[in-house]
């Protein structure tokens, strides 16, 4: 009897025995609920690594919210230190309205003493003139709406009218009652600094 010939079985026959495992419908039907879990759950790197999705896609819009992000917090940010400049720039204004207004008030009380301290020196002024002394309230008496004239001597005030005198003795003295002309000259003269000092 002649021998019989051994017939293998085709190769993709013997791949498909021994390199794959059988797998069934159920098999397959997990594979691709576990697959969606995943993908729902947003756990993109085990997804990535188990089913190899490389995610391009997501790792744009990823990337492109970022930016978005760093955007607005850098926009809040500015408002914020703009918010800040301007809060600290009204405090300045206001502390520099009351300090103007105290330098105001100031002035008004050493002015008087500075044009005192001049005007005793000029003695009756007829030399060096006297200083215009401001009156109590602070207002200048040669200035309109006064318009009254500048005691620069002994001689000026000598010549004021009755209704000048007048002016100028409640000017400097308005608690006072308002005496007769030779003595309203008198303060006068006391009030300006226009005083003989023997």
């Amino acid at each position: 009897m002649d021998p019989q010939p051994v017939v293998l079985p085709p190769l993709s026959a013997a791949v498909g025995q021994h390199m794959f495992l059988p797998t069934s419908a159920s098999t397959h039907g997990q594979r691709r609920s576990t697959r969606s879990q995943l993908f729902k759950s947003g756990r993109t790197g085990l997804f990535h690594s188990v089913w190899g999705y490389t995610g391009r896609t997501s790792s744009a819009q990823y990337y492109k919210q970022e930016v978005i992000n760093a955007r607005g917090r850098a926009e809040q940010g500015g408002n914020d230190v703009g918010e800040r400049i301007l809060l600290e720039l009204r405090r300045m204004n206001r502390r520099l309205r009351r300090l103007s207004r105290e330098f105001r008030a100031f002035s008004r009380r050493i002015e008087p003493l500075t044009v005192m301290s001049h005007n005793l020196q000029c003695d009756l002024g007829l030399v060096m003139p006297l200083a215009v002394m401001p009156f109590a309230d602070g207002r200048i008496p040669t200035v309109p709406p006064l318009s009254l004239p500048p005691l620069l001597n002994v001689t000026v005030i000598d010549g004021l009218d009755y209704v000048q005198s007048a002016v100028y003795f409640r000017g400097y003295y308005p608690a006072l009652p308002l005496p007769e002309h030779p003595t309203r000259i008198a303060g006068i003269k006391r009030a300006v600094g226009c005083i003989v000092l023997s």
